[in-house]
């Protein structure tokens, strides 16, 4: 069976200054997690983007605007391709070896994360006894950040994501948490 996906578009708000993109439809079947874990079926993605990106038809031509949405529904089908699962933690190279998603970012992978800058009332969505709907945080990482979360951890990652503040919303500037700098005033 094919499934079909969408990504739905949440504009943004007097009191939300970015778009939120959500996945629809990896949710239609269960993915195949562990056994420990038979309860964390059920999931969407979402990405959220800074209230200035180009998400017009004409921008949407250009990758340097569409990465986020190819990378949203590449994560959707993943998990169903491979008869897997995609869970808070988890993280994805652009390739192998990892390749920028566009020229004018330095991320080549994601990891997912719980919601951060969302409402608390985000987290799921409760469709029946049998079947909750988990929102899961996309975040691109840079090369340096993707190996570090898997030398000491997505926690020890979220920590650092969590002293400089980055949460969900794309910043294709922002502070790499894992390279080193040699300059000693930084």
């Amino acid at each position: 069976m094919a499934l079909l996906f969408d990504i739905y578009h949440v504009k943004p708000a007097e009191n939300r200054n970015y778009h939120t993109l959500i996945t629809s439809g990896m949710s239609a079947l269960p993915m195949t997690p562990p056994e420990k874990f038979k309860e964390c079926k059920y999931a969407e993605l979402y990405i959220c983007l800074p209230a200035d990106w180009d998400l017009s038809d004409e921008g949407m031509r250009d990758g340097k605007n569409y990465w986020p949405i190819r990378c949203l529904k590449a994560l959707a089908r993943f998990p169903h391709e491979y008869k897997t699962w995609l869970w808070p933690g988890h993280s994805v190279p652009s390739g192998n070896p990892p390749t920028p998603f566009a020229e004018n970012v330095g991320f080549c992978g994601i990891m997912l994360l719980p919601p951060i800058a969302m409402d608390p009332g985000f987290r799921e969505l409760q469709i029946n006894e049998e079947k909750t709907i988990n929102f899961i945080a996309v975040i691109p990482l840079y090369e340096e950040e993707m190996n570090y979360k898997i030398k000491h951890g997505w926690r020890k990652l979220a920590d650092r994501f969590d002293k400089y503040q980055i949460n969900e919303i794309v910043d294709i500037n922002r502070r790499n948490v894992c390279k080193r700098s040699f300059w000693p005033f930084k």
